[in-house]
């Protein structure tokens, strides 16, 4: 079975505020404010904000999980898999940035 490449515009992305750019700075999508119709409660722009790096960390998440799968390393014998430390580093990189913490926090 041969499985089908996703089709999206190519990371690393960068949020902005409540922007998602791409690496030639073009605009990739945009977080809206919230609309709450059954009450009335304020928008809070700080969600808006972790919305926007978490969809801008999305390529980083997608590449780390294809190479954590294309780099296991598999024991059949005591069925235990590890993965690469290239892999789960590029993994924890890619949750800092949709976090929004500093590199190496």
């Amino acid at each position: 079975m041969e499985t089908k490449q996703a089709q999206h515009t190519p990371g690393p992305w960068k949020a902005d505020g409540t922007e998602i750019y791409n690496q030639d700075g073009n605009l990739v999508a945009g977080v809206a404010q919230q609309m709450f119709v059954s009450e009335t409660r304020e928008s809070d722009e700080s969600i808006e904000r972790a919305n926007a790096r978490l969809i801008a960390a999305a390529p980083d998440y997608h590449a780390a999980v294809e190479a954590m799968f294309d780099g296991a390393i598999s024991s059949a014998a005591d069925k235990r898999m590890a993965v690469t430390f290239d892999a789960w580093n590029a993994l924890m990189a890619a949750h800092i940035k949709a976090e929004g913490k500093p590199d190496g926090a």
